[in-house]
């Protein structure tokens, strides 16, 4: 009988089965931390903000369409937070979270009823509204993002459309779904 301890011998595979599981078990435990961090404590830092792009995080379900944290953050900063001197209050969260949530039913109806809007429907009417507004409110509209701009306008046309098809339908409560608040 031998004095030594029997030695283990791994594979290649089982090291890298387990590699595997420790890496899957750590990102589950960051998700877990920032969406406890997310849902629990409004976290709204930077880390936190790029963590939200890489996992879209709800804040809100509507009609199983997600609006994700990510898109929440973004416009909540294009609404409120790049205004100079702006007071901070609660309710804009509210206002944001609501706004999407209008926008994404307004998608949902225009899509079950096969209505669409292309871009160049969208460059055509912002080019319109650019024309009918004075030199400060065409400085305040370009210092938004385009991509913001765009989602406005195109919700916009979307809902003209809509009430041109005579479309007035609603989505239910029972299918909206809010976690941002």
């Amino acid at each position: 009988m031998s004095d030594q301890f029997p030695q283990r011998k791994f594979s290649k595979i089982g090291l890298v089965i387990r590699i595997g599981l420790l890496i899957l078990l750590a990102v589950t435990v960051v998700m877990t931390i920032f969406g406890v961090g997310i849902y629990a404590y409004d976290w709204e830092g930077p880390v936190t903000r790029a963590w939200g792009r890489i996992v879209p995080y709800p804040a809100a379900i509507v009609d199983g369409q997600n609006v994700t944290y990510a898109e929440f953050w973004e416009a909540h900063g294009v609404r409120f937070k790049s205004i100079p001197d702006q007071p901070y209050f609660p309710e804009k969260r509210t206002q944001t979270i609501n706004g999407l949530v209008r926008d994404a039913a307004v998608e949902a109806i225009a899509k079950r009823h096969h209505i669409s809007v292309s871009e160049e429907e969208v460059r055509a009417y912002y080019q319109e509204r650019l024309e009918e507004l004075d030199e400060k409110q065409t400085k305040a509209l370009n210092d938004r993002p385009w991509w913001f701009i765009r989602k406005r306008l195109r919700i916009t046309l979307l809902r003209k459309k809509l009430d041109e098809a005579g479309i007035y339908e609603e989505i239910g409560s029972d299918k909206i779904i809010i976690f941002a608040q």
